[in-house]
């Protein structure tokens, strides 16, 4: 049975996620990363200007399109949404410098090596 998780970035701290061959390459350029930083910069915004203006209220969350997983015992097989997964994944390795979660990828036997 299928179960459907709503699951924040800090939840996902220390898993380990696996792209298999079907999924198509990484093809976000900087237009698409441009515009998820964006959205997510504007969030932020948001929520810092409705603490000062008691007509917004702030929101809790910034939710990313869905990213769809099969869970096996040691990892996440990775359905749907390898693209944001693999941003979100750079961008926090950019920012923090750690291996936050995991990502591999079974078209890159070495993305390993690359990544980290």
């Amino acid at each position: 049975m299928k179960q459907d998780y709503l699951k924040s970035l800090r939840e996902l701290e220390g898993e380990k996620f696996y792209v298999r061959s079907y999924q198509r390459g990484y093809r976000w350029g900087d237009r698409e990363v441009g515009d998820l930083l964006q959205d997510i910069w504007d969030f932020a915004l948001y929520n810092q200007n409705s603490h000062k203006d008691s007509t917004k209220t702030s929101q809790d969350f910034y939710c990313l399109q869905p990213i769809v997983v099969n869970k096996k015992e040691q990892h996440y097989n990775v359905i749907d949404g390898q693209q944001r997964l693999t941003t979100i994944f750079l961008i926090i390795k950019f920012l923090k410098n750690n291996d936050f979660f995991e990502i591999s990828y079974e078209t890159r036997k070495d993305s390993d090596k690359n990544i980290y």
